[in-house]
């Protein structure tokens, strides 16, 4: 796959490693298309306001990164979160002139706190949890904070396979498909995130059910992203996301430039 529009730089509070080094990485996997999206959390893995976000250091590891690989097309984009807790702030950090592509996501539960730093002990917690995000991500899908949601079933990682509780997002399907038919209705794209490969889940995220569920509510934009943070991890999963992709009815890959979308056949990113 040619494709990889969600990765992390050593600007992500989580990443450790120049933008240079992943290119090169993308670049020994026949990656071609790039964008890389690091975080910008308005709240911290806390849930307390982070307005840290520094686009400076985002165009300094483009101008190494470019200049060592003129022959890769890498594009500038942002992973936002939380941006409907803070508006203001989100505004803010959209006004930045050049941005081509916004991943919009939610990393913090209802209480703050970061997914990774709760601990899930049961289902009807789990629940209440699920329910609450996908509110979120409803009110999300009608904004234009975000030009492709990012990992839909994110929660998943962390309830399921790190805690072990036995939950699924089937409970919600009526509130997911109102979701994928805004983002339909609204010309914003579905992110397909194959880092559930590389986690152990055996599907990305979303999974293929959801897939079938945006396709069949009109759905066309989808891009596709390792969301990986070091160089080893940039192919993870990524040619499995693709075929997955092609095998739920889709025939493009979106790519982004100045937040406008431009579709590419699948087959000819693949």
């Amino acid at each position: 796959m040619k494709v990889n529009y969600h990765f992390h730089s050593r600007v992500s509070f989580d990443a450790e490693y120049p933008l240079a080094e992943m290119c090169r990485a993308a670049r020994e996997a026949g990656q071609r298309h790039l964008c890389v999206t690091d975080h910008c959390d308005l709240l911290d893995e806390y849930g307390k306001p982070d307005d840290g976000f520094d686009w400076s250091r985002v165009d300094e590891e483009l101008r190494q990164a470019r200049a060592m690989f003129p022959d890769l097309e890498i594009r500038r984009g942002v992973e936002l979160g939380q941006a409907l807790l803070r508006p203001e702030s989100a505004e803010r950090v959209l006004r930045e002139p050049g941005i081509d592509f916004v991943l919009g996501s939610m990393h913090n539960t209802p209480a703050g706190l970061d997914y990774y730093w709760t601990k899930f002990t049961d289902r009807r917690q789990c629940l209440e949890i699920l329910e609450q995000y996908l509110n979120y991500l409803l009110q999300l899908s009608g904004t234009d904070f975000f030009d492709s949601l990012a990992h839909l079933t994110y929660p998943i990682r962390y309830m399921r396979f790190r805690d072990g509780v036995e939950v699924d997002f089937h409970p919600f399907d009526d509130l997911i498909l109102e979701i994928l038919r805004t983002l339909a209705e609204r010309g914003k794209a579905l992110e397909v995130n194959a880092s559930g490969y590389r986690q152990g889940l055996g599907e990305p995220l979303p999974p293929a059910y959801i897939l079938r569920m945006y396709r069949e509510a009109g759905g066309e934009l989808v891009t596709i992203g390792t969301d990986a943070h070091e160089p080893g991890h940039m192919a993870d999963g990524l040619d499995r996301a693709a075929a997955l992709i092609g095998a739920c009815g889709f025939r493009y890959i979106t790519l982004y430039e100045k937040r406008n979308p431009k579709p590419i056949k699948l087959e000819d990113v693949l």
